[in-house]
């Protein structure tokens, strides 16, 4: 940031930057090595294995009492992000008949240390088979490979990956956490990584979209967060290739925005900082990319504006960044797109145990994060627990991993043609990684959850999941022909990333929300999932394409909602006036569960089958068995938006004082049926079955049989409201009282009044709220409901707000009562007005007239006694005379 400031003979200029500084000072050294050409048998407390070789031709066992540990070393250079601004001061004093300056600097530094690692592999290898018995088991290969790097701890925090964070909640950060996919796997050549382009959407990112119509860039550095280093653009390539675009194209972003573009594109690709240990800052890096353009874009052909096809990528022999056109929010842009040759030439190097034949572990606990591949069995038994942290487990033929306690596979992969996993004691659960990265600074702060790969556990053949207490498959996936989960509890779920995003301050601020889930995918030709209490399908996918089975206690099939949230506010303030404007907007999106499959069949031993804003679908028959209850429930969309407006002032349109409030909303909620389609329905329930909200679509028959059955209507509404407040003070018209003061004055009672001003208030709120009927719908060619019970209450078919559809039979049987009703739709309007209205007046009292009043008013007294005596004369006469009568009677 730059700021300057003159005040008398004093001014002051402080720069704020930001430098990268990195310290190689890792030292390599020749790896040691132990080889055996026949057999190596190892008996031994502790076993390290660190950058080192251990191979033998045949087999390899090794008796450890304590622990094995095969980890590579981390030699890490240093990579220091300095903050830093530099304060320069000029005084001025008088020297004879002139003046004479002094200026002095100050360099204030904050420190912002990360660091990359630099790897060697730690290798166990056997050409037969491998067995480690007894110890603690590690295979620590833990590279983040993708990682963004975190910050340490300093007096002010930053976050690397926080440096192109705009206020838009558009897209997801993803941790990608290392997946190995076998040993003789690399990675793809030809992958070009994309820059992923999200224009700013306010002015409190480090980034804002350039407002100037003539700029030569859709997307400028925030002034307020200017970096003043020595950037170098794509400018200076399109000089040297002679390449003038035309003038409706502009450039994605200024200097520093490509400089961000191109370092994150080159981490996001290779892992990495920088591409070799000669470049050491963005600058460099950058102008090293361009000029291998350069050099090889007439050899190869290279368009500008174009991008490179896959015969050109693969004949690259150096990295290079190019231009290239692309469409960002409906407007041409050129983006620098950063290309590397030989992509494999950064594949990550880690921890393996690598055997020809079989891998058998009898261990006390075994923890991978590296790469562990047999070419034949695995077989790992453990008497605590078995943790794989974004490892490798692969085997060519069966797997079966045994512990006591629980199994967690965090973004790792599991692979083989069989595989069996059982927790006797324990939980297994498949999940991806994540973590919470926390950014402040200024006035920014931003809480954003970092997701990792999705766990994979994949059989050619079969995967078997048995555990004591909880299957968890959290945003990761099961691929095989034939899945069979067995469990006491069963849990198919979403991974939830969040981001809570804030700029400003109590009087101008930029909020955002968001909520996304991920959803975990079970694939197969047949799965069975069996819990003895409760399965949870929730967000997710599970698809066979032949039979689904799912037995439990208790079966939930349910929808989750994607929010998104963003709330704004601007004050300004000037002489005598101010304003204030609010916004909030809110959306909320079903995702729903999807259960498919040739036969789909749900059963529930001892409670309800509960689906909500979800999906079931068989090419031939859908079985829903419940011994209590069937519920099926529509899901919702929702929205809300909302401007609230302030303003007040004096002298503002003719008024003394005038104060306004504005506020509009509305907020919405619509009804997202379930789905259920199918050749055949059946709907089996020993209670009741409750259909609100659902649309059952079937080729041939829907049977529907319980004690009681509903088929309702769900709803949706429509709530408006407003409020319209205004308070004005208006002066009187004084011109118009000196020029004519009798026509102004009111006289009464003796007193004369002038109006000096008056005042107004005016409020008034609505609300209107309309609710719309969303039916649900049952199509077949015959339709059977048969509500029959025992108990005098029951045995009853309702329908309502709904229809029915068969193209030949349609059979309702009730012990009961058979009710069809309409559903109303609504519509509710309050209003409520206040209106007031307010003089101030100046009174003058005039001593004559009140004189005057005075003798009035005695006059009127003595009036007054006067009849009242003659009124009483005539009292008495009657009186007498009402006494005679009396007597007379």
């Amino acid at each position: 940031m730059l700021y300057d400031e003159v005040q008398g003979a004093i001014a002051n200029t402080t720069f704020m930057a930001i430098e990268t500084r990195l310290d190689n000072s890792a030292t390599t050294t020749d790896p040691s090595r132990l080889e055996s050409g026949n057999n190596l048998n190892i008996h031994v407390d502790k076993f390290l294995n660190k950058d080192a070789t251990v191979v033998a031709s045949n087999n390899i066992v090794l008796d450890i009492k304590n622990e094995f540990l095969n980890t590579p070393s981390k030699e890490s250079p240093k990579v220091s992000d300095y903050k830093y601004s530099v304060s320069t001061s000029t005084k001025r004093s008088r020297s004879g008949s002139g003046y004479k300056y002094r200026t002095s600097s100050t360099a204030k530094y904050i420190t912002l240390s990360n660091t990359e690692d630099a790897t060697a592999t730690s290798l166990v290898q056997a050409g037969g088979s491998i067995s480690v018995i007894n110890g603690k088991f590690v295979n620590d290969g833990s590279i983040n490979r993708n990682t963004s790097f975190t910050p340490t701890q300093k007096t002010e925090q930053t976050d690397t990956t926080s440096s192109t964070r705009t206020a838009s909640l558009e897209t997801i950060d993803t941790l990608n956490t290392q997946t190995v996919e076998a040993e003789n796997e690399i990675i793809n050549s030809n992958t070009v990584q994309i820059p992923d382009i999200t224009v700013p959407t306010d002015n409190y990112g480090l980034f804002v979209r350039s407002t100037n119509p003539n700029s030569n860039y859709l997307i400028e550095t925030n002034p307020e967060f200017a970096l003043y280093e020595n950037f170098i653009s794509s400018g200076y390539m399109m000089q040297h290739i002679d390449f003038n675009p035309d003038m409706a194209i502009r450039n994605v972003g200024d200097a520093f925005y490509e400089n961000t573009l191109i370092r994150d594109s080159i981490f996001a690709q290779t892992g990495r900082r920088y591409l070799n240990n000669d470049l050491t800052n963005n600058y460099a890096q950058y102008k090293y990319l361009m000029d291998n353009a350069i050099e090889v874009s007439e050899g190869l052909e290279l368009s500008p504006g174009k991008s490179l096809s896959k015969e050109q990528i693969n004949s690259l022999t150096k990295d290079i960044v190019w231009m290239e056109e692309q469409i960002v929010q409906g407007e041409r842009v050129l983006v620098p797109v950063v290309y590397i040759a030989n992509l494999q030439r950064f594949e990550i190097q880690d921890a393996k145990i690598i055997a020809g034949k079989n891998i058998d572990l009898d261990v006390e606990s075994l923890e991978n994060s590296g790469t562990m591949i047999a070419g034949s069995q695995m077989d790992i038994n453990a008497r605590d627990s078995i943790v794989n942290s974004s490892g490798l487990i692969s085997a060519d033929e069966d797997m079966k991993l045994l512990a006591k306690n629980n199994i967690t596979n965090t973004s790792g992969t599991i692979k083989a043609k069989n595989i069996d996993i059982t927790s006797t004691d324990g939980s297994i659960i498949n999940q991806r990684a994540t973590s919470q990265s926390n950014f402040k600074a200024n006035k920014i702060s931003d809480s954003t959850t970092m997701v990792g790969a999705a766990s994979n556990i994949t059989a050619t053949n079969f995967i078997t999941l048995n555990a004591a207490k909880k299957i968890e498959v959290i945003g990761s996936n099961l691929n095989a022909k034939d899945i069979n989960l067995n469990a006491k509890s069963i849990d198919i779920i979403t991974t939830v990333a969040k981001k809570d995003f804030f700029a400003g301050d109590s009087k101008n601020y930029t909020k955002e929300q968001s909520t996304t889930h991920l959803a975990s995918n079970l694939n197969a030709d047949n799965i069975k999932i069996n819990s003895t209490d409760t399965t949870s399908i929730i967000g997710s996918n599970l698809n066979a394409t032949e039979n689904l089975n799912v037995k439990a206690k208790e079966i939930d099939v349910l929808a989750v909602n994607n929010t998104t949230y963003s709330e704004s506010k601007t004050s300004s303030s000037g002489f005598l006036k101010k304003s204030t404007t609010a916004t909030k907007k809110a959306t909320s999106t079903n995702q729903a569960s999807s259960l498919s499959g040739a036969n789909v069949e749900l059963t529930t031993t001892q409670e309800d089958i509960n689906v909500i804003g979800s999906n079931l679908e068989a090419k031939e028959t859908l079985a829903l068995n419940s011994t209590k209850g069937i519920s099926i429930n529509a899901g919702y969309d929702g929205s809300m938006y909302e401007s609230h407006t302030k303003k007040s002032g004096f002298f503002s349109g003719g008024a003394l004082y005038s104060e306004s409030e504005d506020l509009e909303g509305q907020i919405t909620k619509t009804a997202v049926n379930s789905n259920l389609n199918a050749s055949n329905v059946q709907l089996n329930a020993n209670n009741s079955i409750n259909a609100v909200g659902v649309d059952i679509d079937v080729k041939e028959s829907l049977n529907a049989s319980a004690q009681d059955i509903s088929i309702l209507n769900a709803t949706n509404t429509n709530e408006t409201y407003s409020k319209h407040k205004k308070i004005e003070v208006s002066l009187a018209d004084a011109a118009k009282t000196l020029i004519n003061p009798i026509g102004a004055m009111e006289v009464k009672d003796g007193k004369a009044s002038f109006t000096l001003a008056t005042a107004t208030y005016d409020d008034e709120t609505k609300r209107t709220k309309t609710t719309t009927v969303a039916a649900s719908n049952m199509n077949a060619t015959n339709i059977n409901l048969n509500a029959s019970s025992q108990e005098a209450e029951k045995g009853n078919i309702f329908v309502q707000g709904s229809s029915l559809n068969a193209e030949e039979n349609i059979d309702l049987i009730s012990t009961n009562n058979i009710i069809i009703k309409e559903a109303k739709e609504t519509t509710e309007n309050k209003t409520k007005e206040t209106h007031g209205k307010a003089e101030l007046k100046l009174t003058v009292k005039n001593e004559y007239v009140q004189i005057k009043y005075s003798l009035e008013a005695v006059k009127e007294a003595t009036s007054s006694l006067k009849q009242t005596k003659t009124d009483y004369d005539k009292y008495k006469k009657e009186l007498s005379s009402q006494k005679d009568k009396l007597v007379q009677l």
